[in-house]
């Protein structure tokens, strides 16, 4: 599996905080780590404000976003074939709000999403030694999200973004065209992703896939898949 050399990253952690690396010598091979962004790197946080919302609206507790990534011109605006703006304005417009109020809306539901920062301390610790990338479905607005907000940009190689390729995950198309921004062959990629669906199709596309549930685990599978390769 790609090309082989005698480095082995070891994550060396206190608690939930990782606190640096040691180097083993051992056979392995140099992948490219392809991290989730929403689910994975940003949780949501305090859930004031989405529970306002959700009562103002008549959407069940919980519910948001379910409602607001589950429709149909979400899944445009994914592609890129309709602008954030568009999908905020038909989500908002349509359950009786006005076009502020959809600006206040949008702003409030991504104030309560936060960096996990203990994910975030791990995909440091990973990018030392090998390239990285965030791999993501998201609307038009990801890469301003990513950059202004998260300042994402600054900890990866490259943001590969569903809106800008046009197809998302799981379409294969996807795991070809991240493949070839990195540079790297189908044998040498890892995906760390929470969906289940988007883990099948990375390891379909002859990926190596770990699917998100805690840090602890993912991080186990990390190492393990470094050292079977």
């Amino acid at each position: 599996m790609g090309e082989h050399h005698k480095k082995l990253l070891v994550i060396v952690n206190v608690g939930m905080y990782i606190v640096g690396v040691e180097m083993k010598m051992i056979d392995t091979f140099s992948p490219v780590v392809f991290f989730d962004f929403g689910g994975v790197i940003v949780r949501t946080g305090s859930r004031e404000l989405r529970n306002f919302w959700e009562l103002r609206l008549g959407i069940a507790p919980g519910e948001m976003v379910e409602e607001l990534f589950g429709s149909l011109i979400s899944t445009e605006a994914a592609l890129g074939r309709v602008s954030a703006e568009r999908a905020w304005l038909d989500f908002g417009l349509c359950r009786g709000l006005s076009a502020s109020e959809v600006l206040d809306l949008r702003r409030d539901f991504w104030a309560e999403e936060v960096i996990d920062e203990a994910v975030l301390d791990f995909l440091r610790v990973i990018a030392r030694c090998y390239p990285t990338a965030i791999l993501s479905n998201i609307w038009s607005d990801g890469r301003e999200i990513m950059q202004q907000r998260f300042a994402l940009h600054l900890e990866v190689r490259q943001l590969i973004l569903s809106s800008e390729l046009g197809a998302k995950k799981p379409d294969p198309s996807v795991f070809k065209a991240a493949a070839a921004i990195m540079h790297c062959q189908p044998q040498d990629a890892i995906l760390i992703d929470d969906a289940e669906y988007n883990v099948a199709a990375a390891r379909k596309a002859g990926w190596t896939a770990i699917q998100f549930v805690d840090l602890q685990s993912a991080r186990t599978e990390f190492e393990k898949k470094l050292t079977e390769a």
